[in-house]
């Protein structure tokens, strides 16, 4: 037993080729009621004792019909998978001390590593335990590619995906791996985030499950994220002599005495407000060449500071279409028949000024939404968005949304909801402004 000549047989396929190949080690009985008394006596499993093995594929084929590799590779740099994989492997380990589970930040950081997938004709793991041999396999983590060969049909698939997931999550022993694929493989299969974010809740994991000690890296966002910021940098007017001194207008009226701030506007109460919503979906307005500043491409000629009662009626409307976002997703959920809506709706703003959305909500299916908020007394489109909101709405995607609030100040208001933006930059209904990260939107 210590030099592992015995061992527990958990690896059938190993089992054989090391008996077809002569080797000097046999194999306990491996019935159930056998392996409490193992583990007594201190005898391993064979996938402790075989090591890593080393990999050996094939010639590249053809891939299914059916098989869509943009669909997998979404979700194996889903931002959440790495912490649903996390919580997973963590589950298992409360039923299985020995059991040893990767980091969340380790997950993420083998998954952002993984390009593809690659179909090969044979994958084989060569095994050193006594003597060397050879087991065929159906996929294997190969430099920086999942490669597999072909399987029969989808769910085929989804469970070896299924069983390379579970060993990223830190599995080495068959019996964890296949414990865990039962596990991972309702992840795999699902065919929207809405379904896999259920599947989580029902287990009791959030979905929203960040690490507090991991920096938000704009890189590791989204590949969207690179290629805008690319679009952005190559679409910017520079010029080689050195850049004109600001047009910037004295204020329109002469200072006044120092005093009392001035009176924010008087508005309507927000819960009496009649909101129509609708979804935008035309194109926001072409920059305006001929009204650039071309030391500051993103300030129109004439362009001033806010003076401070400016200052103080735009925070006045700002607060105006947050409360009227913030009731109208009460009412929303009231409607949905969802239980203490008030508890379910969160005016994050209120509660720290500083972060990166306004209110967070629920969709119908329970998972979480993020809600910015965008107010203007008038028609404009345009607005300011701060790099921590535009980071927010990279990172969420299709959970986060923002809102348009036109004719903040007056009783019958009108918003423009825009699901996902950061999507809509490719379809010209978002366009953005190297600067202050100022956007635009479609006016009412």
């Amino acid at each position: 037993m210590r030099s592992d000549a015995l061992v527990e047989n958990d690896y059938p396929a190993l089992a054989r080729a090391l008996q077809t190949a002569g080797a000097d080690i046999r194999f306990g009985d491996d019935a159930e009621s056998s392996r409490s008394f193992f583990r007594i006596l201190g005898i391993r499993a064979l996938s402790q004792v075989c090591g890593q093995p080393k990999i050996q594929v094939g010639s590249t084929v053809s891939a299914p019909s059916w098989f869509r590799a943009d669909r997998h590779l979404r979700l194996l740099h889903n931002a959440d998978l790495p912490y649903a994989l996390a919580e997973l492997a963590a589950a298992h380990r409360r039923q299985v001390p020995a059991f040893q589970p990767a980091r969340a930040i380790d997950i993420r950081r083998r998954l952002k590593a993984l390009k593809g997938f690659r179909f090969v004709g044979s994958v084989d793991l060569t095994y050193l335990v006594g003597k060397r041999v050879r087991v065929p396999a159906e996929a294997a983590l190969h430099d920086d590619l999942l490669v597999m060969t072909p399987p029969s049909h989808r769910w085929a698939f989804d469970q070896v995906l299924a069983g390379q997931l579970a060993e990223i999550a830190g599995a080495r022993l068959l019996p964890d791996i296949r414990t865990l694929v039962s596990c991972i493989l309702p992840l795999v299969s699902a065919e929207s985030d809405e379904e896999r974010s259920a599947y989580l809740q029902r287990l009791g994991i959030r979905t929203e499950i960040r690490s507090p000690a991991e920096p938000a890296d704009v890189e590791d966002l989204t590949e969207l994220g690179q290629e805008l910021v690319r679009d952005l940098f190559d679409s910017l007017r520079t010029q080689a002599s050195p850049s004109p001194p600001l047009d910037i207008m004295p204020p329109a009226a002469a200072p006044k005495a120092p005093g009392l701030p001035p009176a924010p506007p008087k508005l309507p109460d927000p819960a009496a407000v009649s909101l129509i919503v609708t979804k935008g979906t035309g194109s926001a307005p072409a920059p305006a060449a001929s009204s650039s500043n071309p030391s500051a491409p993103w300030r129109p000629s004439g362009w001033r500071p806010r003076t401070t009662e400016e200052q103080i009626r735009d925070a006045a409307y700002g607060r105006q279409g947050e409360a009227i976002v913030y009731n109208y997703e009460i009412q929303r959920l009231t409607r949905l028949g969802i239980a203490n809506p008030e508890q379910k709706v969160i005016w994050t703003s209120t509660l720290d000024p500083g972060a990166d959305h306004d209110i967070q909500s629920v969709a119908e299916d329970g998972s979480p939404i993020w809600i910015e908020v965008k107010s203007t007394s008038g028609s404009d489109g345009r607005f300011d968005w701060s790099k921590r909101e535009f980071e927010k709405a990279l990172r969420e995607g299709p959970r986060y949304q923002l809102w348009r609030i036109y004719g903040a100040g007056s009783e019958t208001p009108t918003a423009k909801l825009f699901e996902d933006p950061v999507a809509l930059l490719r379809k010209s209904v978002l366009r953005l402004e190297i600067g202050d990260l100022r956007a635009f939107v479609e006016s009412r």
